[in-house]
């Protein structure tokens, strides 16, 4: 209902400058909130800003770009309601507010609550008291979808426990040694894994039971970079020696 409205509040009529401006406007965040994967015969839009405007390489999330858009498009509702009441079709812009209010109205979602206990296991203490150094937990994510990335959401929770930084986890826009990280763990050998471990700076290497398969894990421990530190009901933590 908001995109109809807006599409007709964008029929130039009064105020054509402020219409061409909010239309901009609209078009111009809808296209960045697509971030670096949107690619038009080759050129990326948002690798232009990416590179030339200060501030947007620090951005995490671009899709949040969809929220100027949506604001402009509000602006551009408003002229189109506007324009609906001057003409005299008072009774469609009655109608049309409160089919957008009924739009909007949701019956919500099912919240999970999170057990508080699973903050306080004994390999987060044993976390605590190591040496600080990055950790990588596996197994990593599957691939970038939200249902992939309950335990990366859950390990970051627990990082605030713990206090070591994670080279993993969960964010609408992951950089890309995450992507690089998910394909060399998951199926490069265990020495290749190491070692771009290693690069990365990690220091622990945290692995959940049943989480890699009983040979993978083997060829990872036997690695002579790698020592096993604690072993535990849920977890193993191995300490990667770095060079």
């Amino acid at each position: 209902m908001l995109l109809l409205l807006g599409l007709g509040g964008a029929i130039p009529g009064r105020g054509r400058r402020t219409v061409y401006f909010l239309v901009g406007g609209a078009v111009l965040a809808f296209v960045l909130s697509f971030g670096p994967n949107l690619s038009v015969f080759g050129a990326k839009p948002y690798a232009l800003v990416h590179q030339f405007y200060p501030g947007f390489d620090k951005l995490r999330t671009p899709w949040r770009f969809a929220a100027f858009s949506q604001v402009f498009l509000v602006a551009l509702a408003g002229i189109s309601l506007g324009e609906l009441w001057r003409r005299g079709w008072r009774a469609a812009a009655a109608i049309v507010v409160v089919l957008a209010v009924v739009e909007t109205t949701s019956p919500g979602r099912r919240l999970h609550a999170y057990a508080g206990e699973a903050l306080k296991e004994a390999w987060i203490e044993r976390l605590v008291q190591a040496e600080p150094a990055p950790i990588v937990m596996l197994p990593v994510a599957r691939s970038p979808k939200a249902s992939h990335h309950h335990a990366e959401v859950v390990g970051m929770l627990r990082a605030l426990e713990h206090g070591k930084p994670l080279v993993e986890g969960y964010s609408g826009f992951a950089p890309p040694h995450v992507q690089e990280l998910r394909h060399v763990v998951r199926g490069a050998p265990p020495d290749v894994a190491v070692s771009a471990l290693a690069d990365l700076g990690v220091g622990y290497i945290v692995v959940a039971r049943r989480g890699l398969r009983p040979r993978r894990e083997q060829a990872l421990a036997a690695d002579p970079r790698v020592d096993l530190v604690y072993e535990g009901p849920a977890k193993r933590i191995y300490r990667l020696q770095l060079p």
